[in-house]
């Protein structure tokens, strides 16, 4: 067997049997959930042999001397936006929808009520008490979910978004930060009210409440719908 050290964000673990099948040997791996931004680091350092991000090594990412890294590009899953608003607020099997425009409002808390018109408008039949708060969960540390989360709102909000993307973002003072996809999991899950993004099999797993986000052909698509394979 061999052994290797990965430190990544994501729910790898789950694919191990596919590994050992492509290596043709048994594989042991150590798991540590530790975020992109320091897995990059620890990788960078030495410290671990492998490591799963949606954040490629750059130039600026100096490896040590007489050593190189090999980049293997994978789908495994999506990070999606999810939410915890009581089951009475919509009807059964109604997916809450938002566009960009309206989540990059809310993230940057320029939408601070789950009754707010625009969000409204897009749910008619959205039921929650007049002026509830909207508790904005978001990674704390280098995040390759926020990364990915704060791309998709710069690209696909026409200009509303104004915090940028990286793996960290100057959030609002009012928003929540938690460390980790499994205590944002966790955030979510316990925090009735609260929304936040986290990778689409944690989600599903808990059986959080993933928001429908609108694509360019005008559908509202969940994880569950769209063709994820399709974007590798």
């Amino acid at each position: 067997s061999h052994s290797l050290s990965l430190s990544t964000h994501t729910a790898f673990p789950r694919y191990m049997e596919d590994l050992e099948e492509m290596i043709g040997r048994p594989l042991l791996m150590s798991y540590r959930a530790v975020g992109s931004s320091t897995g990059k680091k620890e990788f960078v350092a030495g410290v671990n042999e492998f490591g799963g991000s949606e954040i490629p090594l750059i130039e600026s990412d100096a490896l040590p001397a007489g050593t190189k890294a090999l980049h293997f590009p994978h789908v495994i899953g999506a990070i999606s936006f999810f939410h915890n608003l009581p089951a009475s607020s919509l009807p059964a099997d109604t997916p809450l929808k938002l566009t960009a425009p309206v989540l990059a409002k809310i993230f940057q808390r320029d939408i601070k009520t789950w009754d707010h018109a625009e969000i409204a408008e897009l749910n008619p039949d959205l039921k929650v008490p007049a002026g509830q708060d909207i508790l904005v969960n978001h990674r704390t540390l280098g995040s390759s979910s926020t990364f990915l989360s704060t791309g998709y709102l710069e690209r696909a909000s026409g200009g509303v978004w104004k915090l940028g993307q990286g793996s960290t973002v100057e959030w609002p003072e009012d928003t929540y930060a938690v460390q980790g996809s499994s205590k944002m999991a966790a955030a979510l899950q316990d925090s009735p009210f609260s929304i936040g993004y986290v990778d689409s099999d944690h989600g599903h797993t808990l059986h959080l409440k993933e928001i429908a986000l609108k694509n360019k052909d005008g559908n509202w698509l969940t994880a569950k719908d769209a063709d994820i394979s399709a974007s590798g």
